[in-house]
Parts: C-alpha cells; structure tokens; sequence
C-alpha cells in the first residue's frame, strides 16, 4: 500500500498537542493504517450521525473521524479563537480538542480528510460522577433513561457546594 499524509497547520494543532502532552509520535501511531487496521474495519462508513466515519486509536486515546471540505474550512477559520479560548482557561475548557487535520490519500481508497481528537471518555475521572453527553442540534430520538446506579444524578450533584 502506498500512502500519503498531509498535514494542515501543524504548528497551530502542536500548540493543543503540547498542552496535552500529546507528543507527534501519538499522532504518527494514531494514523497508522497498520496499527489501527482492525479498529477501521470494524467502525464501518457512516458511524456517526452525520454520516461521517470514526474510529477509536488502537490505544483508545484518540478519535479519529472524517470530516467534509466545509468543516475543514470552518475549522481553519475558528481555529485560532480555539487555541486561544483553550489557553486563556488555563487548558481547563471542557471543549474537546482537535489535535489535528489531515488529508490521507492512498492507492487503496479514496482520498479523505480526518481530524484526530481527544477522546473525552478517556479523561481523568476526578471524585464526581459524571453523564456523557453528545450535544446535537436536534432533540429527536435524543432521550435516555438513567440506570438504578444515576437516577438520582442531577439532584445530588446540583446540591453540593
């Protein structure tokens, strides 16, 4: 197979890396077609609810999913405002981070544009429970019911100071 990897504003996408100590090495192995060869085949295409396709890493750390032209230059354009929302909070911001965007095109499939991302059900667990959420534009179809173990969640987590 032969492959090509372009990258887009890497010096600006090192700046989230280095805050999260995600060194180019995470990156190198996170793309790696070998390293992550089962994790593809078993996403398969339209993952996600827009249709785009994801994948955990090989190691679970990182994300990595599909993204069309007009959210590449969406991203270009915010991403500066991103970086520097991301460092005024002192890496604190609960914005997931993009570590970055890339352009793979082989002889095997058509070429694609992925970002690689943190995988926020990976972070630290501090001492509070936590609900994950998958914020969307639509309230269709987006209702869950909360097991014995966090049905009382929001009242016992709204009343501790």
């Amino acid at each position: 197979m032969k492959s090509e990897i372009i990258c887009y504003q890497n010096s600006k996408f090192e700046q989230l890396r280095l805050l999260d100590k995600i060194s180019n090495d995470d990156i190198r192995k996170t793309l790696s077609v070998e390293l992550n060869r089962k994790r593809v085949f078993k996403a398969g295409e339209g993952s996600g609810g827009s249709g785009s396709f994801f994948f955990f890493s090989y190691d679970n750390k990182l994300l990595i999913k599909t993204i069309s032209p007009s959210e590449k230059e969406t991203l270009l354009k915010i991403l500066d405002p991103i970086i520097e929302h991301i460092k005024k909070s002192q890496n604190k911001s609960l914005l997931a981070r993009i570590y970055g965007l890339y352009q793979i095109n082989t002889n095997i499939f058509d070429s694609m544009t992925v970002i690689v991302m943190q995988n926020t059900l990976m972070m630290n667990k501090i001492k509070n429970p936590s609900v994950t959420f998958d914020l969307k534009g639509s309230k269709i179809g987006r209702y869950v019911k909360l097991g014995k173990e966090n049905h009382l969640f929001w009242r016992t987590n709204l009343n501790q100071k």
